[in-house]
């Protein structure tokens, strides 16, 4: 046998499709498969989902929370000469406000 078809048989038995099935053939003959791959499983969430009764993250209030708003340039590559926070400090529910004198590129 030369080096050559060495190589290929080496190549040929570390084919990626040939160990994946046979270690998918041998996971499942000695039963390490869960039973609910490939099954259909039903889910006890859809209903609720479906008919607008599904509570979300952010149906939820928490006594006390602050939010976040963030305002960016509306122009692309516009040099921000001075930011009047004035009107916003005055309106009411706001706690802080921040400002970032040179923002990172």
């Amino acid at each position: 046998m030369s080096s050559q078809t060495d190589a290929r048989e080496i190549a040929s038995a570390f084919d990626s499709r040939d160990l994946a099935e046979g270690a998918v053939a041998e996971v499942a003959q000695i039963g390490l498969r869960p039973r609910n791959i490939g099954a259909r499983i039903k889910r006890v969430e859809d209903g609720r989902l479906l008919t607008g009764q599904g509570m979300f993250t952010d149906d939820c209030a928490v006594p006390g929370a602050l939010h976040v708003a963030f305002q960016r340039s509306v122009h692309a590559h516009a040099v921000i000469s001075g930011i009047d926070v004035g009107s916003a400090a005055e309106m009411p529910g706001v706690v802080s406000i921040y400002r970032y004198a040179r923002p990172p590129a």
